[in-house]
C-alpha cells in the first residue's frame, strides 16, 4: 500500500497569521476525507518539515499532533526533495508558505523529478504566501477537493 505523506512547513515563518493553524486544519481535512470513505488504500503520514524532516506519529482517529504547531528555523528544500526522493511511489502533500531557502520554483522541479511526474501538490497557506509558489500543482486550501479529486487513485 503507498502512503499519502502530509508534508507541514513547521518554519519560523508559519508562526506569523495563524499559519500554522490553518496547517492543523487542512490536515483535518484529510483525515476527514479519508474517515468518510472518500479515498482507500493509502496510509497516511504526517512530517513536519524545516531544516530537517520528521515524521510524526499518527493514526487517522488521532488528534492532530501538536509537533506541526512548533514552528521554529528555516525550511530546506533539500531535505524535502531526499524525502520524494526515499519515498517514490508515494504521494505528497505540502503545506506552506513558500518561504524556503531555495526558490519555489526549483522546488517544485527537483521533487517533480524524485516523483516521477505529479506526485506532489502544494498547498500555499496564509494571506501572505510566497507570490512564486504558483503553478499546475499549487493551490490555495480552499481547493481541496480540486487537489485530491482522482489524484489519490493513480
Amino acid at each position: 500500500m503507498s502512503s499519502l505523506w502530509l508534508v507541514c512547513d513547521v518554519s519560523g515563518s508559519m508562526l506569523e497569521g495563524g499559519k500554522r493553524f490553518i496547517s492543523r486544519t487542512l490536515v483535518n481535512q484529510v483525515a476527514q476525507f479519508f474517515r468518510l470513505g472518500y479515498a482507500q488504500d493509502r496510509e497516511i503520514k504526517i512530517v513536519a518539515w524545516n531544516n530537517q524532516t520528521r515524521l510524526i506519529p499518527w493514526n487517522l482517529g488521532d488528534e492532530v499532533p501538536v509537533e506541526i504547531l512548533d514552528c521554529s528555523g528555516s525550511s530546506d528544500v533539500e531535505v524535502l526533495v531526499q524525502l520524494c526522493v526515499e519515498h517514490v511511489d508515494d504521494r505528497f502533500i505540502v503545506f506552506s508558505d513558500g518561504f524556503w531557502s531555495e526558490s519555489p520554483q526549483f522546488a517544485f522541479k527537483e521533487c517533480q523529478i524524485a516523483l516521477n511526474q505529479g506526485g506532489i501538490r502544494f498547498v500555499s497557506v496564509g494571506f501572505d504566501a510566497n507570490l512564486k509558489l504558483k503553478g499546475q500543482n499549487c493551490y490555495k486550501p480552499e481547493d481541496f477537493f480540486l487537489i485530491v479529486e482522482g489524484w489519490l487513485e493513480k
